[in-house]
């Protein structure tokens, strides 16, 4: 039996076909392309600034953490001198009107220690005048008793009773004081510590006036020069990475892709199928372009999609412009 050639010739390639139109369009609806991007951050400050130095030029190489520019705020000044005033006034307040409290006390407390030696005094007389009495009762008629000395006695009582009342009415005053006192204490060691954090706020304000690389990457281009007014959110310097840090792709228009903010996928290199890494979504465009040629699944065939960004972690080893895929679940 002989076999044809022709027929097998017709097999491979039929198989061939079959082979590429599954790499192609088998994975069209859950896989996209994408390029590895640089992408550089602009740097500006929230607050109209004074640049008094500046430490960078265009094409300098920086590392994380490099100190770039050094601003100043007049605002600044003037607001922690304000607050230290203030809590300097607080402070001195507080002294004054504790003093002012202790004195009231210390005044409550001589003047019960007055009434107290005048009472006693008039006990001891009463106590004297009674004795007398007696002993001259005795000598007038020792059997008649001493009618006087039940009054006395009486009144020696109400003298310890009034001693008594005017005590816990000078005990009661002083509580009332400590008590004021302790709220006007409380009062004001919460305004000095609300001042406080005014003040760290302030300092922590200070500490961004240096102007910091955010990542190891060149200078591309600085906006400032020295002894300037830059108003606020002005770009101020732009820094790029040294290596990507983003993906840009495309989702074909008839993909049905769920994919939201946030989403991590899978994305390797075209070129070199052991370079790979997880990305995150950090934008979906909701408008249909133009796919670049490179990009798409038939380059000689015009195709739409939407584009999309992905976050790249630092570590990552793919080249500025190499082609990826980037694979995902189909929306279900």
């Amino acid at each position: 039996m002989k076999i044809n050639l022709l027929y097998i010739f017709w097999a491979i390639a039929c198989c061939s076909c079959i082979w590429l139109f599954n790499n192609i369009f088998g994975e069209s609806e859950s896989t996209f392309f994408g390029t590895a991007e640089n992408e550089g951050i602009v740097l500006n400050y929230d607050h109209t600034v004074l640049v008094k130095r500046v430490l960078v030029k265009n094409g300098a190489m920086v590392k994380k953490g490099d100190t770039l520019a050094i601003f100043y705020r007049t605002d600044l000044d003037r607001r922690q001198i304000e607050k230290q005033n203030e809590i300097a006034s607080i402070q001195l307040e507080n002294k004054n009107r504790t003093e002012e409290l202790k004195n009231e006390i210390s005044t409550l407390e001589s003047k019960r220690n007055v009434l107290a030696i005048e009472l006693n005094h008039q006990q001891e007389l009463l106590a004297a005048e009674s004795g007398v009495q007696k002993e001259l009762m005795n000598l007038l008629d020792k059997d008649k008793p001493a009618l006087s000395s039940n009054l006395k006695s009486e009144r020696i009582r109400t003298l310890k009773e009034e001693i008594s009342a005017i005590d816990k009415q000078i005990e009661t005053q002083k509580t009332g004081l400590r008590q004021k006192q302790a709220a006007e204490k409380a009062m004001a060691t919460q305004k000095t510590a609300h001042a406080g954090e005014e003040l760290r706020f302030l300092e922590s304000e200070r500490e961004k006036l240096t102007l910091l690389a955010p990542m190891d990457g060149f200078v591309e281009q600085v906006f400032i020069t020295e002894n300037t007014i830059e108003p606020q959110l002005k770009p101020l310097v732009k820094i790029n990475p040294i290596g990507t840090n983003r993906i840009r792709g495309f989702i074909y228009e008839n993909a049905e892709i769920a994919c939201n903010i946030g989403d991590t996928v899978q994305i390797v290199s075209v070129a070199r199928p052991d370079v790979s890494c997880n990305g995150g979504f950090i934008g979906v465009s909701p408008e249909m372009v133009e796919l670049p040629v490179r990009l798409r699944k038939l380059p000689e065939i015009k195709s739409w999609g939407r584009e999309v960004y992905l976050q790249l972690p630092p570590e990552n080893k793919f080249y500025i412009g190499e082609k990826v895929s980037i694979k995902l679940n189909p929306r279900q």
